[in-house]
């Protein structure tokens, strides 16, 4: 697709499939940019895309060429299905029996023998087919056996092979210091002096090195009660800052997953801030909450904004059966709420009412593995707090 545009009665076709600018308050000579080129959001195959940025005379200035890479999106665990024997049908009369015993199993307190076998086609083995009981109709009768799949078996891991690329990250950007409206920029993903002052383009990129596994989604496919299958999400928690040479120039590192391929940029107070929000599944909801962190221009890195601990636990690396103590605001424990133990994939692996005005007791991890885990801290169905656990 061309971009064609009318300057001095003469026509200019730029040529590209995407259009974006970028504000004078971006740029070193404090002129606004057009850029035009690849549409960086619908390339697949491509491994790189390019920008060409042009000025007011449409004259084109540079180009930056911007790396892409790709990274697997999806994991997912789930467990093996299994037969299991709901009931048995009347088949016939038995005949030849002596001919088909060799084996015997117990159902519903019932000892039945094994007449015939059949494939069984979760486990290429065999499973019985018919089967007669001397406690039933005196061992005349056949019965045939009725299976239901149930995914009982043991957890196994897969993933569907298809690939995501690392795209830019496109700033939604708003300064709230303008002097009389709140100015906002949608979609820059390419600045000169946002994140530096030097005279080249900088955009940032996920950092496929960075990316961990989120829960996106659970089932319970056979409605036994029992979770049975897992989706898991690669997101990333870094950000590489990339200059138009294609040199890394810093790494913004994040403690919370990006779930989306934009950020929040804000200017307040004479400060710059990223934003970003994230979900956690707890208890079949997803908890939703914002993260803000200030962007140190002297380190190129960022600081998270932490607000005041609604609930302490202590301490926070502890042993197998050892208590650990947990203290909870006065204003968080008026109504009451639970505490939510996750597992780094985010899954429920404990649940502990807190009564109404408690605000000390003790969180029981007993029967917690060793690992890493999350502690939440749920009042009137939001979380509003949250802590890190090691068990060892």
């Amino acid at each position: 697709m061309a971009f064609t545009a009318i300057t001095n009665a003469q026509t200019t076709t730029l040529h590209g499939d995407y259009t974006n600018f970028i504000p004078k308050s971006f740029t070193i000579d404090e002129k606004a940019k057009l850029v035009c080129g690849d549409e960086i959001y619908d390339i697949y195959d491509n491994e790189e895309v390019n920008a060409s940025i042009y000025n007011e005379n449409f004259e084109k200035e540079s180009t930056v060429t911007i790396k892409l890479e790709k990274y697997i999106l999806h994991k997912y665990e789930q467990r093996w299905p299994i037969g299991v024997l709901e009931y048995l049908e009347p088949w016939g009369e038995i005949f030849d029996k002596e001919e088909g015993i060799d084996s015997s199993f117990v159902h519903e307190g019932i000892t039945y023998h094994v007449f015939e076998w059949e494939d069984d086609p979760d486990t290429d083995g065999k499973r019985p087919s018919l089967v007669y009981s001397d406690e039933v109709d005196n061992g005349q009768m056949l019965y045939r056996c009725q299976y239901t799949e149930r995914f009982s078996g043991d957890w196994f891991t897969t993933s569907d092979g298809r690939e995501s690329t690392n795209y830019p990250i496109n700033l939604s950007y708003k300064n709230l210091d303008a002097s009389s409206i709140v100015t906002e920029t949608e979609g820059l993903y390419l600045t000169q002096t946002l994140l530096n002052d030097d005279e080249k383009y900088e955009y940032l990129i996920p950092d496929i090195t960075s990316m961990t596994e989120k829960l996106s989604s659970e089932q319970d496919r056979d409605g036994d009660g029992v979770i049975d299958y897992r989706t898991f999400t690669y997101v990333p928690t870094s950000l590489n800052i990339i200059n138009s040479d294609g040199e890394q120039v810093g790494t913004l590192k994040f403690t919370t997953f990006m779930d989306d391929d934009y950020i929040h940029v804000i200017r307040w107070g004479g400060k710059l801030y990223f934003y970003c929000e994230s979900d956690t599944l707890i208890d079949d909801k997803w908890e939703y909450t914002q993260h803000f962190y200030l962007f140190e221009r002297n380190t190129t890195s960022l600081k998270k904004i932490e607000t005041p601990a609604m609930f302490r636990i202590a301490p926070q690396i502890t042993k197998r059966y050892e208590a650990v103590e947990v203290e909870i605001a006065e204003e968080a424990s008026r109504n009451g709420g639970k505490l939510v133990v996750t597992d780094m994939n985010g899954r429920t692996v404990h649940t502990q009412t807190v009564p109404v005005g408690e605000s000390t007791l003790k969180l029981h991890v007993h029967n917690l593995a060793t690992g890493v885990y999350g502690v939440s801290y749920i009042t009137n169905g939001k979380r509003i707090d949250s802590s890190k656990l090691i068990v060892r």
